[in-house]
């Protein structure tokens, strides 16, 4: 795959996220049917099967919405509705609806179907075809995570694949690792120690759906760890996940990360042990890597807090990268931390532009609307003046810009 610069996926980010994503979760969800939201991961290739020209790997954002037609013990059936994608500098406009079905078992299984408008061009079917499910099965409100292509008989110089990575829409809350999170790389044909890593950093954490014991489920997004600087080794963990926790009789607990280790390929690490150490709003979990390609495995010890209820320091909401104005470079630098792997803000509290406690495309399209569109400016404190709000849902840890921060 030929890689394109960030910044052209920025700028696609951001002219299309205004007309696709102003109405996101703010649809009357019924029990049947809920809004998704793309996350980081997903892509199109436009790939040609009778020519050697270069072939693209962009990413993409959107939203669809998923409604249940028939929920069963065994097999899940679900329609697509309202597929609205957007690529960097609108090069591809995505539209259309489907099909997609899950199969209970070990592994689970998946099918997707899509029928869509690719660039106003219609009749542009793709299938994924009987697949493994690469997330767990823990809800009816699942995560997914699956490559869709067409036969390459419609259009040989245009042949689409769609990888979408999708959750549902929630609040996100940002957690903060605390001390005792550390990261473990081990050498299983080496002979040497296992390194021992301190890890610090955040990642937010949003509700999917309650379940059955009670089991709620959770959505990772923008897990951002970093060695200390005590470490002794230079490490960084990007990546999303799900978690789960709950039971009627006792805790239990399980989580599931897909994460870049510096710029080694995507591993997957799962929790092992179900056993409860903190009960909510605490997490306390060891993830290991499953199936391991090498002779380097790694695992994760997660302790972390949420911080709603930190003390905020004075800080601009809406003014994400603190240069002193609210403008474009906010709504870019956000979208590059949630869809690219960006440098996590100093001051969450700054980015939550609509102030409604969570961190998510949704902000940068506030910050666009009231730039470009006559929205309205963001809350309290405003995009003007250094300010404090009473109740910072969270947190504010540094924010250079604002005497006192």
């Amino acid at each position: 795959m030929q890689p394109i610069g960030i910044r052209g996926v920025v700028v696609g980010l951001v002219a299309g996220v205004v007309s696709v994503l102003p109405c996101a979760g703010l649809r009357s969800e019924g029990l049947d049917e809920r809004d998704y939201e793309l996350r980081a991961g997903s892509f199109i290739v436009d790939g040609c099967r009778d020519c050697d020209r270069p072939t693209f790997e962009v990413p993409i954002a959107g939203t669809f919405r998923l409604r249940v037609v028939n929920y069963g013990n065994v097999i899940t059936q679900y329609e697509i509705l309202d597929l609205d994608l957007r690529t960097a500098a609108a090069e591809y406009e995505i539209l259309g609806s489907g099909t997609y079905n899950t199969w209970l078992g070990e592994p689970g299984t998946q099918a997707m179907k899509l029928d869509l408008q690719v660039n106003g061009q219609a009749g542009v079917q793709l299938e994924s075809g009987i697949v493994e499910h690469l997330v767990p099965y823990w809800t009816a409100w699942l995560a997914i995570d699956v490559a869709v292509t067409e036969g390459g008989d419609r259009d040989p110089f245009h042949v689409y694949t769609l990888r979408l990575v999708a959750a549902p829409v929630a609040r996100m809350v940002r957690y903060a690792l605390q001390e005792g999170s550390s990261l473990v790389d081990d050498c299983i044909d080496c002979g040497r120690p296992a390194l021992l890593v301190p890890i610090e950093g955040a990642f937010l954490l949003g509700e999917i759906d309650g379940g059955p014991n009670p089991i709620v489920t959770y959505r990772v997004d923008a897990v951002d760890f970093r060695s200390t600087p005590a470490a002794g080794a230079e490490v960084r963990v990007t990546g999303i996940g799900i978690y789960r926790q709950g039971g009627e009789v006792a805790l239990v607990q399980e989580m599931q990360l897909t994460v870049q280790v510096n710029d080694l390929p995507a591993s997957v690490l799962e929790s092992t042990d179900p056993v409860v150490r903190v009960p909510l709003p605490a997490i306390d979990i060891e993830l290991h890597q499953k199936d391991p390609p090498g002779s380097t495995v790694y695992s994760l010890h997660i302790v972390a807090m949420p911080s709603e209820n930190a003390v905020s320091i004075p800080f601009r909401r809406g003014e994400v990268n603190a240069d002193g104005d609210v403008d474009i470079s906010d709504a870019i630098a956000l979208l590059v931390w949630l869809f690219a792997s960006g440098s996590a803000p100093g001051c969450l509290e700054a980015t939550d532009a609509n102030d409604d406690g969570g961190v998510d495309v949704s902000d940068a399209v506030s910050v666009l609307l009231f730039l470009f569109q006559g929205g309205r400016p963001p809350p309290a404190p405003g995009p003007e003046a250094c300010g404090t709000v009473p109740e910072p849902h969270l947190g504010c840890e540094a924010y250079p810009d604002c005497p006192g921060a």
